[in-house]
């Protein structure tokens, strides 16, 4: 029996036969290992890059978003304000420094608040001028009997710290 590339093929009688040597071949093949370092580095270096421009505009896009409008602190304001019993701190750290060391120096009796007469409160607007702002409000109060009376109170407010601060309050 006779098979393709055997001693018995008339046209390959001694199987196949290797390549002859090329003399460039002998040298070991260049294996890119400082291409694959460079690359490696450049990869490193770029994702290092990437991690801290996500970080940075995290961070600011952070502070954009989450930094309240004067009308959300004044309406924070109110909401504490009208409590049986307001936290004195938390107030304090929604008005400016001058108003907060005030309150601070007030004394005042057991803390609580006399909102009986207090009915109504709500933002109306709000205009923002750099870094201060005006805040209209709303309010109403019981004021003989079943009687009421509605007036308007304007809230300025200036910018600490990035945060907006009520400073003065004008009828």
């Amino acid at each position: 029996m006779t098979y393709p590339g055997g001693p018995t093929d008339p046209q390959q009688p001694y199987g196949q036969q290797p390549y002859p040597p090329v003399p460039w071949s002998t040298e070991p093949p260049n294996t890119g290992s400082t291409q694959k370092g460079l690359k490696g580095a450049l990869i490193a270096i770029g994702a290092l890059l990437a991690v801290i421009v996500l970080v940075v505009g995290g961070y600011f896009a952070f502070q954009k978003v989450f930094t309240d409008s004067p009308s959300e602190v004044v309406s924070a304001y109110i909401d504490e304000a009208r409590k049986d019993h307001p936290d004195r701190l938390k107030i304090a750290g929604m008005l400016c420094q001058t108003e907060a060391d005030k309150l601070r120096n007030q004394v005042a009796g057991d803390g609580d608040a006399d909102n009986d007469s207090l009915v109504d409160w709500h933002v109306t607007g709000e205009k923002i001028t750099g870094d201060t702002a005006t805040v209209t409000t709303e309010y109403t109060v019981k004021t003989i009997g079943t009687q009421t009376k509605t007036s308007n109170l304007s809230l300025a407010l200036v910018k600490e710290h990035q945060e907006w601060k009520i400073c003065s309050f004008a009828d």
